[in-house]
């Protein structure tokens, strides 16, 4: 599973997300947000075992970006974070 921060178009946050065969898929309702993305994400990280259920379930049912929008508009160092599987 890839977990990446990005930003939806026309948008200014930054939320939390997997990367799936269809896109990044948004799991901002599906995780504790924290006071920064970087924060949430380290939320996320340290907490993986208890939200990856919530995560499993949420990726192929989520809305989803398309790829081509992913790959021009991923942010950051943590984009995409992968966690072995």
């Amino acid at each position: 599973m890839k977990l990446v921060l990005f930003q939806k178009p026309a948008a200014s946050d930054v939320v939390p997300g997997v990367l799936t065969e269809r896109g990044v898929v948004s799991i901002a309702d599906v995780v504790p947000s924290r006071h920064t993305p970087q924060l949430t994400m380290q939320g996320i990280i340290d907490a993986f075992d208890a939200v990856r259920p919530a995560l499993e379930r949420c990726a192929p049912r989520c809305p989803g970006l398309e790829r081509s929008w992913r790959a021009s508009r991923t942010t950051g160092s943590t984009a995409p974070w992968s966690r072995g599987r």
